[in-house]
């Protein structure tokens, strides 16, 4: 019988990776064996989750998802022993474990700031999470609602060939000296992926839009978006990429960012965390490195630079998460608004909450409510998709 110590070990070596298939099958084995087990590592992650250690390891969505992914794909086959819950069905769970108390889609955790106090539900909120939808509009005002278009041509522009590719990806490919203007837009619970003719990838969150050329030919590449994108630029250092937003511009050359500006929110924020960008406003302009952040203010107050800036947790939202820290209730509830297309109101003020941890968005809006309910967030469900929020 492995000791404790010996599994908090392994619990580290899965989150990092590095757990060899012998130690994981006697973990899953160990973890298996009683209830006790199973909550001796969940008191170990929670009094652990938010050290610099695990906090450093769980930055890196991307690869934890990946992990996680093969890990719930393999099955051990050392013992044979009943399931011990639904989750149990596959063998490695609880190997995974670590990760899902952290990150997946159907486990989430708060940390409130506020005992615990469960309020019963009224009405159940059965509304599904957003998903891909979009519609594209062409130069002509032609409009293609992507959600149902089969993938395949969808169109052309000129010589350039318009493709859906992918549930939730579309793809414009050729070039064409007459340039025209195509808009991609996504509604409130929508989400997409576009490739501009420059090989450039946009993920627009919810109720965004931009606007593109079918083709870049000038001495610039210029887009202009609403709510919030994440891109990644092609190189090209003969022609800089600018993105316009309200009164903002960024230039860039060839990086990986992330703009949130929903007209809700009272900055804009530009993430970087690849390459450099120059976000200007007026008479205003700073450079940002890697992991830094500019907030331009809706009130045209200085750009304020974050220089340690939370870069993946600007970028959850394209990972499949909702990510918080020290988040009051008004902010969580836009979040919420928007991918779940539900509208949010505060009769008599914003409770005084606050918020970190991660929340899949592949969650159903009753599991997000009910998971709030237990942070002493009082609520009623009108109509089917309005939230009262309450003292």
């Amino acid at each position: 019988m492995p000791a404790i110590d010996q599994i908090k070990t392994w619990v580290i070596q899965h989150l990092e990776g590095t757990l060899s298939d012998d130690h994981r099958i006697q973990l899953t084995d160990w973890m298996a064996e009683e209830d006790a087990n199973r909550q001796a590592v969940e008191e170990f992650l929670e009094e652990n989750s938010l050290t610099q250690g695990i906090a450093t390891l769980y930055k890196s969505r991307e690869n934890i998802w990946q992990r996680l992914d093969t890990a719930l794909s393999t099955k051990t086959t050392t013992a044979q022993k009943p399931p011990h819950n639904i989750f149990s069905n596959v063998r490695t769970w609880w190997a995974a474990a670590a990760i899902l108390l952290l990150l997946a889609g159907s486990i989430w955790r708060w940390l409130p700031r506020h005992p615990a106090t469960v309020l019963p539900l009224a009405v159940e909120a059965h509304i599904p999470p957003g998903g891909n939808r979009a519609t594209l509009t062409l130069a002509d005002g032609q409009k293609i609602l992507l959600d149902s278009a089969a993938n395949g041509a969808l169109g052309r522009q000129g010589s350039v060939l318009i493709l859906k590719t992918a549930p939730g990806q579309v793809q414009y490919q050729g070039t064409d000296k007459a340039v025209s203007f195509n808009t991609l837009t996504t509604p409130r619970g929508g989400q997409y992926q576009l490739q501009l003719p420059d090989g450039t990838k946009v993920w627009l969150n919810a109720a965004s839009s931009i606007t593109f050329p079918t083709a870049f030919t000038g001495p610039e590449r210029k887009v202009t978006i609403t709510g919030e994108a994440y891109f990644e630029v092609a190189d090209n250092k003969s022609r800089p990429f600018r993105v316009n937003v309200n009164e903002m511009e960024i230039t860039v050359l060839g990086t990986w960012f992330n703009v949130n500006a929903y007209a809700d929110e009272s900055t804009m924020n530009t993430s970087l965390l690849q390459g450099k960008v120059s976000v200007a406003q007026h008479d205003q302009a700073v450079t940002l490195a890697p992991g830094q952040q500019a907030q331009v203010s809706t009130q045209n107050e200085p750009i304020r630079v974050i220089a340690a800036a939370d870069v993946q947790q600007a970028v959850a939202w394209k990972n499949g998460l909702f990510s918080f820290t020290q988040a009051d209730l008004g902010a969580v509830m836009r979040q919420l608004s928007r991918w779940y297309a539900i509208d949010v109101t505060f009769p008599e003020g914003i409770p005084k909450r606050s918020f970190t941890g991660d929340i899949g968005r592949s969650l159903t809006l009753d599991q997000v409510l009910k998971g709030l309910s237990k942070t002493r967030i009082n609520y009623k469900i009108m109509n089917g998709n309005k939230i009262v929020i309450l003292p």
